[in-house]
């Protein structure tokens, strides 16, 4: 009797993992969105984004676009896509406030610190958070000029 328990819980997690696989696998459909990109002067309304796999596949009109049968579709009216931003002059010095840079769409930044020490820990504390935040590039240390920087000794 055992056996046929193993056997029954074995096939409901092999059926249950390649359930999860094959949704997480499914081509997702963003559908009217509007899109504003670097290429064109005014947004594209009414816009369908296809994204297999972690590669957009396709930005464009309903009627130029084959939709994938098994595709997640979702309705984006009224929403706006753009590239991500970059900043590159950034102040923060707690992990947590990323989250704020990510919400409003920036995907890279640049910060300073005060020592290249400073820049290592701060480093570390982003490698101890489990959440998304956006690419960080490190200008460590700050550098500091004092007095007449013009070349005229006046």
């Amino acid at each position: 009797m055992m056996k046929f328990y193993l056997k029954t819980l074995t096939f409901l997690l092999v059926c249950c993992v390649t359930f999860v696989t094959s949704q997480r696998n499914r081509p997702i459909v963003l559908e009217d969105a509007t899109v504003i990109d670097s290429w064109n002067t005014v947004p594209i309304t009414s816009c369908f984004i296809v994204i297999e796999g972690n590669k957009i596949t396709y930005i464009g009109k309903r009627y130029q676009v084959v939709i994938p049968e098994n595709a997640q579709k979702f309705n984006m009216n009224g929403k706006y896509i753009i590239p991500g931003l970059i900043d590159v002059e950034s102040q923060f010095r707690k992990p947590e406030e990323l989250k704020t840079l990510l919400s409003w769409g920036v995907t890279s930044a640049n910060t300073s610190f005060d020592s290249y020490e400073e820049a290592q820990l701060f480093s570390q504390m982003l490698k101890l958070e489990s959440f998304h935040f956006p690419d960080i590039y490190i200008t460590a240390p700050t550098f500091v000029t004092f007095g007449n920087t013009s070349g005229n000794d006046e």
